[in-house]
């Protein structure tokens, strides 16, 4: 790895609509390889106390996955960017890959549009997030997003690039 995170870098995230919910991204560090990022991804989420009736006290920390060393695409977390951004004018759905193609078993997949388990619609679409290492370990987030969602994280993520290609290190 060339340098850890620097502290002047963003992170990024995509919120779920009701605020329960989050899929965040955080610098590492850079790779000789340029374009390949190592990202602390986290898929965060709350719900009420389960088992209890009393839900006044709020919610609480239902979910909180961390995977500390994903390689991830510069290229292709370009490409979200954009398609999160076209979205807004053009509601579509998509899937990108975001790891980097050929080097090791990881595979991150970051989409949004359908998903069976939820009640979704066309403005108010799925973000699903696909995490597999090899065969034998994987993971999928999925939660309700809508504008104002898809519209933070295209703003996080060009801000987050930005940082990325000005750090000089």
């Amino acid at each position: 790895m060339d340098h850890v995170a620097n502290r002047e870098i963003t992170n990024w995230s995509m919120p779920a609509a009701s605020g329960r919910a989050r899929i965040g991204c955080v610098f590492v560090a850079r790779l000789q390889d340029p374009g390949v990022l190592v990202c602390g991804i986290e898929a965060v989420g709350a719900f009420w106390p389960r088992g209890h009736i009393d839900r006044s006290a709020g919610t609480v920390t239902d979910f909180h996955v961390t995977l500390p060393q994903v390689l991830v695409d510069l290229v292709s977390l370009k490409s979200l960017r954009e398609r999160l951004v076209e979205w807004q004018v053009n509601p579509s759905g998509f899937a990108l890959e975001l790891g980097i193609s050929g080097k090791g078993d990881q595979r991150i997949t970051f989409a949004i549009g359908r998903d069976e388990n939820l009640i979704y619609s066309v403005d108010k679409p799925a973000c699903t997030l696909t995490y597999a290492c090899g065969s034998a370990m994987q993971g999928r987030w999925s939660f309700v997003v809508d504008q104002s969602c898809i519209r933070l994280c295209a703003e996080g993520i060009g801000e987050f690039v930005r940082s990325i290609e000005s750090d000089p290190a």
